[in-house]
């Protein structure tokens, strides 16, 4: 682990780090499953479609070619815009460190793989929107989802081009390879939905365990 740094721009992923969306995401997939004559009584099981790309995850785990993606995509995202993305709940203690982090006068921003406008909707609903000087994420059609694609958009966005006060707070390996991919650190917590042993497999720049912690580093 290196020194710690004093940050100035600090980018946050939204699944797994300022939201857990796990509710709305798992009902918006079992819906649509269920369109297929696939959906589950364990809502649990489809955990694993959280965190990336939801296009990823169906042709995964279900073995959809492209054009049955594309169908069963429609059916979620219908569900997922009318109901999914309001069962979603922030993190506590998230709030406040937003809050404390802003009035510091740092620049934070959003950098996702969800669709820009369902992210904004759903910071919106949940009162957070206005501490975030950019919210950059995926086209509604999912592409330009991978991670360093949503984060160079992010950094463009904010018109910064050097990236030594720059730091990507995320919860999944696609966070932390995504930032490596760009050149800007990483601060991997371990309270979302990446698994503890593959995140120190991936060696972010920094590893903490809750948001406590996460607010302990950003205000020592």
């Amino acid at each position: 682990m290196q020194k710690k740094k004093d940050y100035q721009t600090i980018l946050f992923d939204l699944d797994g780090t300022i939201i857990d969306s796990v509710d709305g995401i798992v009902r918006s997939v079992n819906h649509a499953l269920t369109a297929f004559g696939m959906g589950v009584k364990d809502l649990s099981s489809l955990k694993k479609f959280v965190g990336p790309p939801i296009k990823d995850s169906f042709k995964n785990h279900c073995g959809f070619d492209d054009e049955k993606t594309e169908e069963i995509i429609k059916i979620y995202r219908k569900y997922y815009i009318e109901k999914g993305m309001y069962e979603h709940t922030v993190y506590p203690g998230i709030p406040e460190l937003i809050k404390s982090l802003k009035s510091r006068g740092k620049t934070l921003a959003v950098a996702t793989s969800k669709a820009t406008v369902l992210a904004k909707e759903i910071l919106g609903y949940l009162n957070l929107v206005d501490y975030f000087t950019v919210i950059a994420g995926s086209n509604m059609d999912g592409s330009s989802a991978s991670k360093d694609k949503v984060v160079l958009n992010c950094l463009d966005e904010l018109n910064i081009s050097q990236y030594e006060g720059v730091v990507l707070v995320g919860d999944t390996i696609f966070d932390v390879v995504g930032a490596r991919k760009v050149g800007i650190d990483c601060i991997a917590v371990l309270y979302g939905y990446g698994p503890v042993e593959v995140l120190q497999r991936e060696n972010p720049t920094y590893l903490v365990e809750t948001v406590e912690d996460l607010g302990r580093f950003f205000m020592a």
